[in-house]
């Protein structure tokens, strides 16, 4: 069986209200990336911190798959982190039927200003 390293972020992600578009925000071209050749992988969110703008906040993060990484409407959800409600912490999780590119996408950000955090793991056959 082969395995690859898969560092989905850029290093630790910072971000913020500002940053989300509709409630949400995709991850930019560059942390788009190609897993053609794997079937699965297992991936660890790790949320270094939450500031929060109210009580109760809640912070989800999905994986998307599509065919091709230039058009953002081809990708569909792959499957959802457990959501996070403050930082430190660490999620896992294993994302199967992986097409040939991988994105994050928040969905979540209630009651938060900003957020820090990173995604890597192993992609595998």
């Amino acid at each position: 069986m082969s395995t690859a390293i898969l560092r989905v972020t850029d290093g630790v992600r910072w971000v913020t209200s500002n940053d989300l578009v509709d409630d949400s925000t995709t991850a930019p071209e560059k942390e788009v990336v190609e897993v053609l050749g794997y079937r699965a992988m297992r991936l660890t969110l790790k949320v270094w911190s939450i500031k929060e703008s109210a009580s109760a906040p809640v912070f989800a993060l999905v994986m998307d798959t599509g065919m091709d990484a230039s058009d953002p409407a081809g990708f569909v959800c792959l499957g959802v982190f457990d959501s996070v409600t403050s930082g430190p912490v660490v999620v896992q999780r294993v994302f199967t039927d992986l097409q040939r590119y991988v994105r994050w996408r928040i969905i979540l950000f209630n009651n938060i200003d900003a957020a820090q955090f990173s995604i890597e793991g192993v992609v595998y056959e």
